[in-house]
């Protein structure tokens, strides 16, 4: 597994190639997670200059082959022989073709606790008690073992949450966090239960830093969408990885619980490395980003509260109880925008679950803070423009997220439901990063929730609504959607086109991960619940093929996006007069079923753009710019021309009188602001 880097875009975005940076790598192993600060057991990362202000005077990254210099790192899924239990790292137990164990013993009566803290209705973040925890690697025929004693446990996950322990069994199957390095002494959480660790201060110490493999804890759920690939989220990650973006890191593991009284087998299941702190430190380790010295301390920067080892760290949902972003108006989720940091929508959620803050911080949760970074983040996102953004949060690095996030399509993400992401400030530059988490729908998974009706497949590079045919956020209308250009759209549309030109959308690619998996886990894991599957074709959902075939239709390796510019006097395809690129632009109607690929208009210079349609009898019509329609909609009333030009939305052309097949010649000049057309 090869490391994952997270920086601003370097000056080497001159030729937009990353060297071992954004989507490259340097080949080394990751940590292996121990605690003796030995930089050669722990992630290092390239330094790279803070260069933003290159970035957006660097004109190359608008050129329209600049995607061809960008570097993904190849998919490479091969299994590395583990030669010692302590030679063993965190990226084994996230490799396919490793069999991972996970074997739980718990006490009938942390069940019933379990299951009262379900029947609360919130969604309880308390930890009961594991008896004990077996982890077990299979690696070429050699059986690796780890064995932790009191482990926390707990129910995780939103709309997945179902009774948990009745009558003396385990009733359903449910997603779970294990925590490892849990102290199980809250009073809040525990009452007179609470472990009292007095003049126990080593003992302590030790349990707060107890870790597997560099992880605090693992959570595992259950195969909730029916994906019969087993891999979709797994890809996921991969890609996001390969593209040098921040994500957690996913697995599969068989898992079974033994009861006082009974043993179940939950099957084969989905293994992550939890959304926490500890993800942060372990992929952020950069000069100009977490600035870590150590690996569990980061430098005080110039940045956030003084006597904190980490930035602000943000999960974002839409909250619970007070928490909740409806209890003020708002109901369009935590957009980063003003209407969603008010009053109790940011701050600490309670153990107990009855209070989750749309933006729960994950760090710096023990001091009286005020949160002001986010409070000005938002601020500035809702009223200022992308230049100002782009002082307080990397656009760049967003951009390149979003980039993956459109080939992955979870209609349950930041730009169509905004949900499942984290924000991170950093303590060195106090921008703020996005890190995408949850991606349980993906590349197609339809199962209980599919709000366009064709999981994402169709969805437009340059789409201004969401799933749920809503207007995106102002994050995205200021920046990789806005009407103008700017570094992060650039940025944005050349990841679109090299993940598109690389191995990663490509079925056998998926089917090579498919096929490992399968090998490793198909004969011989076995559930009490359920059967368990493998199917290519995924039968409850789009199969991968289908709906990589259908979303790479959506993206055209020639489109063009410069900035604006002012015009030479020249003719030529680079320099289009107004400002504007208007290639490649599609006429498109009810004539052809307001298709967006049949009648492309063509360049004839000098502002000049010409197409020749076929229609049959009256028709309305609009200009399609890779699924952008109002930012270049010339309509403005009910004729067609000479019209004065408009980049006004709502307006359809008209033609009028046409009876019979008629051939028509449409004109478009953008610098004289004419649209005529004429039969021919």
């Amino acid at each position: 597994m090869k490391k994952k880097y997270l920086l601003a875009l370097p000056i080497l975005l001159l030729s937009l190639t990353s060297c071992g940076l954004i989507g490259g790598s340097s080949g080394d192993k990751p940590s292996s997670g121990n605690n003796d600060n030995n930089d050669d057991n722990n992630p290092t990362v390239i330094d790279n200059p803070d260069i933003e202000d290159d970035i957006k005077t660097d004109d190359s990254i608008y050129d329209v082959d600049a995607y061809k210099n960008i570097n993904l790192e190849a998919p490479d899924f091969s299994t590395p022989k583990i030669l010692t239990k302590d030679s063993a790292t965190y990226s084994d137990l996230f490799n396919l073709g490793n069999k991972v164990t996970v074997s739980i013993e718990v006490d009938d009566s942390e069940l019933e606790k379990l299951q009262e803290d379900y029947s609360t209705g919130y969604k309880s973040e308390i930890y009961r008690h594991c008896k004990s925890v077996t982890i077990s690697i299979l690696n070429y025929g050699n059986t690796f073992t780890w064995n932790f004693n009191d482990v926390g446990i707990r129910q995780k996950g939103n709309t997945s949450r179902k009774s948990i322990f009745e009558d003396g069994n385990i009733v359903n199957l449910n997603h779970f966090k294990l925590s490892f390095d849990e102290t199980f002494d809250d009073v809040e959480a525990y009452g007179a239960d609470a472990y009292d660790w007095t003049n126990k201060a080593q003992e302590k110490k030790e349990r707060e830093d107890r870790e597997f493999l560099g992880l605090s804890g693992l959570d595992i759920k259950w195969n909730k969408n029916f994906d019969t690939t087993h891999i979709k989220e797994v890809y996921a990650s991969k890609l996001y990885g390969a593209c040098g973006i921040l994500s957690q890191e996913i697995g599969l593991c068989e898992f079974n619980v033994s009861s006082s009284n009974q043993d179940y087998k939950f099957g084969l299941c989905t293994l992550y490395e939890p959304a926490s702190k500890s993800m942060i430190k372990r992929h952020l380790k950069d000069d100009d980003i977490l600035n870590l010295p150590e690996w569990k301390e980061e430098k005080a920067g110039s940045y956030g509260v003084s006597e904190s080892n980490y930035g602000d760290f943000y999960k974002a949902s839409w909250g619970v109880g007070s928490g909740g972003i409806w209890n003020y108006g708002y109901g369009d989720g935590p957009d980063l925008s003003n209407n969603t940091v008010k009053g109790s929508c940011v701050g600490v959620g309670n153990l107990s679950g009855s209070y989750i803050p749309a933006y729960e911080r994950k760090t710096n949760t023990d001091v009286d803070y005020n949160d002001s970074q986010l409070f000005n983040l938002a601020n500035v996102i809702t009223n200022k423009k992308y230049e100002e953004i782009d002082k307080v949060m990397d656009l760049s690095y967003f951009a390149v997220a979003q980039a993956v996030n459109y080939y992955i399509g979870n209609p349950d993400d930041f730009r169509n439901n905004n949900n499942n992401y984290m924000i991170y400030f950093s303590r060195v530059n106090g921008k703020a990063y996005y890190i995408p988490i949850d991606n349980d729908r993906c590349f197609g998974i339809t199962k209980d929730y599919d709000p366009d009706g064709n999981g994402l497949k169709n969805a437009k590079v340059f789409s201004t609504t969401n799933a749920n045919n809503r207007k995106v956020n102002t994050l995205f209308t200021k920046t990789i959607l806005a009407s103008d250009t700017n570094a992060s759209k650039a940025i944005y549309l050349n990841y679109v086109k090299a993940i598109k030109a690389s191995n990663w959308v490509k079925n056998d690619t998926f089917k090579a991960l498919y096929d490992i998996a399968k090998a490793t886990y198909e004969s011989s894991v076995t559930s009490t619940f359920t059967t368990i599957n493998f199917d290519l074709d995924d039968p409850n959902n789009l199969s991968f093929n289908e709906y990589m075939t259908s979303k790479l239709e959506q993206v055209d390796l020639s489109y063009d996006l410069k900035p604006a510019v002012v015009d030479d006097g020249g003719d030529d395809n680079n320099d289009l007069d107004d400002g504007h690129n208007y290639t490649p632009v599609h006429i498109v109607g009810n004539f052809n079923g307001w298709s967006s690929t049949d009648y492309p208009l063509e360049y004839k210079g000098n502002g000049v753009y010409q197409v020749t349609i076929t229609i049959s009898s009256n028709t309305k019509f609009k200009f399609n710019r890779n699924g952008e329609w109002n930012q270049i909609n010339w309509g403005n009333d009910d004729s067609v021309g000479p019209n004065a030009l408009s980049l006004n939305s709502g307006a359809n052309f008209k033609i009028k009188g046409i009876t019979g097949e008629t051939t028509l010649l449409v004109t478009v000049d953008v610098i004289n602001l004419t649209c005529t057309w004429e039969v021919v």
